[in-house]
């Protein structure tokens, strides 16, 4: 915005006064002066300009011009610190729903292995075969794979979040959970994003 501003004075210029000074001196000896050729022992010649631009439609244009341009380039500033906001609320939320995706495989994961046990009994016993336990222990080590996907997934929306706010990687942080009736959800509801 600030060079959009010089642009402006910068156009604004062309109408500002010119003037130009110029002299030459000359210093000659004083047994070398000849008064019938004009030579003087010592002469002084100096000469001034100054211009002055009173109307010009392409320095008036440019002058608009140059004021569209700065206007445009606030709209663009604002766009631009709108779309971080904007990235920054994504990769938050990127990151409860990451905490909840790895929450709900850690649960699956413990449901599972207590169905492994209770598969494990029956066929120990004779109720069952062994192909109810193979399917569990298969839905186990899905789960658990699911899981180490789950928790990479936190730190990828982490380490998004990290490097959006400028922070080093040494920063290490946890984001607090949130409900529906939060205040982050009021204050994204009112905001220029949800529209």
């Amino acid at each position: 915005i600030s060079l959009s501003e010089n642009d402006i004075k910068y156009a604004k210029s062309q109408f500002s006064p010119d003037a130009s000074i110029n002299a030459s001196g000359t210093w000659i000896d004083k047994n070398r002066p000849n008064p019938i050729i004009g030579q003087a022992e010592r002469s002084i010649v100096g000469n001034g300009k100054v211009q002055q631009l009173l109307y010009s439609e392409s320095a008036i244009a440019n002058i608009k011009i140059q004021k569209y341009i700065k206007e445009a380039q606030k709209y663009a500033t604002d766009q631009e610190i709108l779309t971080q906001i904007l990235n920054c609320y994504t990769a938050y939320f990127s990151i409860l729903k990451a905490k909840t995706n790895a929450t709900i495989q850690s649960e699956n994961l413990k449901a599972y292995k207590t169905n492994l046990e209770l598969a494990k009994v029956r066929s120990n016993i004779g109720s069952n075969s062994n192909t109810d336990v193979y399917r569990w222990e298969s839905e186990v080590a899905n789960t658990k794979q699911a899981v180490i996907e789950a928790q990479t997934n936190i730190y990828i929306s982490k380490y998004r979040l990290n490097t959006l706010l400028n922070l080093t990687l040494e920063s290490e942080f946890d984001v607090k959970d949130i409900l529906l009736d939060d205040e982050i959800f009021k204050s994204y509801s009112k905001s220029v994003l949800s529209k």
